[in-house]
């Protein structure tokens, strides 16, 4: 589980580390998107960007205020393109959290 975040959330930090094999997997140089399942079923993307700072493992996406707009419970999974070939992860899951009115 990826975590929580409020309903219209600004800035919400969705990371995902890759691994190949039970084995962190160097993605340095790839283009990772993120393919998402909203609860009810609408899918979509986000373009993801290659966290430098963990020397390459691990990749993110930010959140403007239209993207975590429905309630329950999310499913996410990283594509992978790197020389050629593609890699998908496991799915993960996060919550989507109403606020109080």
């Amino acid at each position: 589980m990826l975590g929580n975040w409020q309903k219209g959330a600004i800035e919400a930090k969705i990371q995902i580390t890759v691994t190949k094999n039970s084995v962190v997997y160097n993605i340095a140089g790839a283009t990772v998107t993120y393919l998402y399942e909203k609860p009810g079923g609408t899918t979509g993307t986000w373009t993801a960007t290659i966290d430098t700072a963990a020397s390459g493992i691990t990749s993110y996406t930010t959140t403007s205020t239209s993207d975590l707009d429905t309630v329950g419970k999310w499913e996410v999974q990283a594509k992978v393109v790197l020389g050629g070939s593609t890699l998908y992860t496991v799915k993960e899951s996060f919550n989507v959290l109403d606020n109080v009115s």
